[in-house]
């Protein structure tokens, strides 16, 4: 339970995808990071000539702000936190709560 609780931290150091674009016109793949609450380039100025490509086929922009990375590192704090006293406690019936709580939350953020 005390790993599983932990273990969604990691979430703030390691990225959660990594989206690479492939194309003719370019002699190095685009790339970006996607953090729990950023997005960063995989190579200098990627998302800058993302953008201009998602113009250049019909989509937005990607913008700077996105609500969900101020939405999503609140959740896995407080998830974890949740855990944590859950683990210490150590009653099956909250350990439970927990695992459904963790199941809706992750559901809910697809």
């Amino acid at each position: 339970m005390l790993v599983a609780a932990l273990l969604p931290l990691g979430l703030f150091l390691f990225p959660l995808w990594k989206i690479t674009l492939e194309a003719p016109q370019y002699p190095t793949p685009l790339g970006m990071y996607i953090y729990i609450n950023d997005f960063s380039d995989a190579n200098p100025h990627d998302i800058k000539n993302i953008n201009l490509m998602n113009h250049y086929v019909g989509m937005k922009y990607i913008p700077e702000a996105i609500p969900e990375f101020k939405i999503f590192p609140a959740g896995i704090i407080i998830t974890s936190i949740l855990g944590l006293l859950i683990a210490f406690k150590g009653n099956y019936k909250w350990f439970l709560f927990w695992f459904i709580l963790m199941l809706v939350l992750s559901t809910a953020g697809l």
